[in-house]
């Protein structure tokens, strides 16, 4: 910069002192030009009082020319021929009331004219006058012009430049310290920001421009310092936050190399060396990780399954596309977000339902096929008592219903659970699915005097058996738990994509403290009803699993001694993958 300072400084001054020696040069020809016009023109009045008519005009203008020293001295007749000349032959001269002066004095009395002498063969300068006695009186002196009274002047100002650079040199080069020197404090002072030193100070900033910017400059190391403050205690809470997570959390760019991760995730896989900054491969060589990795960097494709450690412990891996300024060396500012979370308590506890469901299912079927066989037998007639008769065979077919109706409930939950479907979904009509399971409540309902209301209509695709499930537990429920004369209304709400379909009734309700755990298996607020109306514990359950299966939504509300109302929305749409 002080080059840059040092050269345009100079470049300035010489640019200005050639301007003004040329000006000034052209000024003072200019002026010399004017001040031998006006000298001329004194000379050749002095003359024009010497001049008498019928003089020996030769004698004269070689008389005035010797006088005058230098300048040439013409008498012309007013027709233009030359009546004396003090350095030619008049008798040999062409006519002269052509020339510009000649002409301009035969008009106004005087008249100025530059040119070259065709006689003489140099530049002059003609003053000529018109005399009393019509002839005209002429001088001439040598001029040549401007420019080269300009360039007469070229070595005194060639001189006067010269000098004048090199006092310019002398200041160009003290005017560039003087301004470097403060730019120079104020580049160490960025370079002192730039360590991480804020306490930045300027010592002897003369100029009042350069001030303000040191000024900003200190303004904005405070403000920089506040802010890496609080960037250096938000950066501690997020790697707190991140290194405390039970879930593992890795953070990578377009190629897969590790941008952040944090202690979980390096648990998780037994990983003990410092990763960041390499390749994913060295924290996780499964290769179903590396290709999901490679889909959602590609293709922006999402994936979540789970992996078994070498610890057998299970985990659920999710990773996601992320964009952002934050992934560093992108092209496109793609990265991935891998999520790492523990569920091996999660599947054992599912397994082992599913386990317990299947088993159970199967073990109950023995004893109901042996109690059944022994109610055939009272009704063959082998026991004689006929109310005892009665009494058993009642009891055995009751206990069959109920261990059936649990059998069929838990393989329904377990068919659920494993995504079994033992229909193609189709589009069902859900009111008439509703009006079907009424028609077959109704003598329940008639006993107690219950009355029955169906509203609506919409429909979706699914499989028909699932929501026959679904709205006999919903309304059978709202029948079994309801009071006398009560009733019950079935509303149907048909939306663009979903549906909704609410059963309200005015039963006993459900306590406060027992709706969390309502949806729960086997769960029952009134054990010894339930037993009583032949409940198996497992309706409101199923109809949990069924909508989650439909990815839909399930809401209660009850008031205990006054009714409820459970509300179910399912989406419209064919599921992907059906028929």
């Amino acid at each position: 910069m002080r080059k840059a300072i040092f050269t345009k400084f100079l470049i300035v001054i010489l640019t200005a002192l050639v301007l003004a020696s040329g000006i000034s040069s052209f000024l003072y020809a200019d002026s010399a030009k004017q001040q031998t016009r006006q000298d001329m023109l004194r000379l050749i009045q002095v003359m024009a009082v010497q001049y008498q008519s019928g003089m020996d005009l030769d004698a004269f203008s070689e008389e005035c020319a010797q006088s005058a020293q230098g300048v040439r001295v013409t008498v012309v007749a007013p027709d233009g021929r030359v009546l004396a000349d003090s350095e030619a032959d008049p008798a040999q001269m062409e006519n002269h009331k052509e020339r510009e002066e000649i002409q301009m004095a035969l008009e106004t009395g005087t008249g100025i004219s530059q040119r070259n002498s065709a006689t003489l063969g140099q530049g002059l300068l003609y003053v000529a006058i018109r005399l009393d006695d019509g002839n005209l009186l002429r001088i001439a002196q040598e001029y040549d012009g401007v420019l080269v009274g300009a360039a007469k002047q070229l070595p005194a100002l060639l001189v006067a430049v010269a000098a004048s650079l090199l006092i310019a040199l002398l200041l160009a080069r003290r005017f560039s310290d003087q301004v470097v020197k403060p730019l120079n404090q104020v580049a160490d002072g960025l370079d002192q920001m730039k360590q991480g030193d804020y306490q930045v100070e300027f010592d002897g900033i003369r100029y009042e421009e350069l001030d303000r910017i040191v000024q900003r400059i200190q303004a904005l190391s405070r403000e920089i310092q506040t802010s890496a403050a609080k960037l250096d205690n938000e950066r501690e809470k997020v790697d707190f936050i991140l290194d405390n997570m039970e879930e593992g959390l890795i953070l990578l760019d377009e190629k897969q190399d590790i941008l952040t991760v944090n202690h979980s995730a390096k648990a998780f896989f037994d990983c003990q060396e410092d990763v960041v900054g390499k390749h994913l491969i060295h924290l996780v060589s499964n290769t179903k990780v590396g290709q999901a990795v490679a889909d959602a960097i590609t293709g922006g494709k999402s994936s979540i399954f789970d992996l078994t450690l070498s610890d057998n412990r299970i985990v659920s891996i999710h990773i996601t596309q992320v964009t952002g300024d934050f992934i560093r060396d992108a092209h496109q500012n793609v990265g991935v977000i891998i999520l790492i979370i523990d569920v091996t308590s999660d599947r054992t506890s599912y397994q082992l339902r599913q386990d317990f469901f299947s088993n159970a299912s199967h073990e109950l079927k023995t004893p109901i096929t042996s109690i059944q066989g022994f109610a055939e037998i009272l009704e063959a007639g082998i026991i004689n008592d006929p109310a005892k008769q009665q009494e058993y065979l009642s009891r055995i077919i009751a206990e069959s219903k109920r261990m059936a109706n649990l059998i069929n409930d838990i393989l329904m939950i377990s068919r659920l659970e494993a995504g079994i479907r033992d229909e193609e979904y189709a589009y069902v009509e859900l009111s008439e699915v509703c009006r079907e399971v009424v028609e077959n409540m109704a003598p329940q309902a008639a006993a107690q005097n219950i009355q029955i209301e169906v509203e609506g209509k919409a429909g979706l695709w699914a499989s028909r058996d699932q929501m026959h499930e679904l709205a006999a537990n919903l309304i059978s429920n709202a029948v079994k738990y309801n009071k006398q004369n009560g009733w019950v209304k079935i509303k149907l709400t048909d939306m663009p994509t979903k549906l909704k379909l609410k059963v309200s009734d005015t039963g006993i309700g459900i306590p406060s403290e027992s709706q969390g755990r309502i949806f729960e298996r086997f769960y029952r607020v009134d054990k010894g009803r339930s037993r009583r109306i032949g409940g198996t514990g497992l309706g409101l359950s199923i109809v949990k699993h069924i909508v989650n299966a439909y990815g839909g939504e399930i809401t209660l509300k009850s008031i205990e001694n006054e009714g409820t109302s459970i509300s179910v929305i399912l989406p419209k749409k064919k599921p992907q993958g059906s028929a």
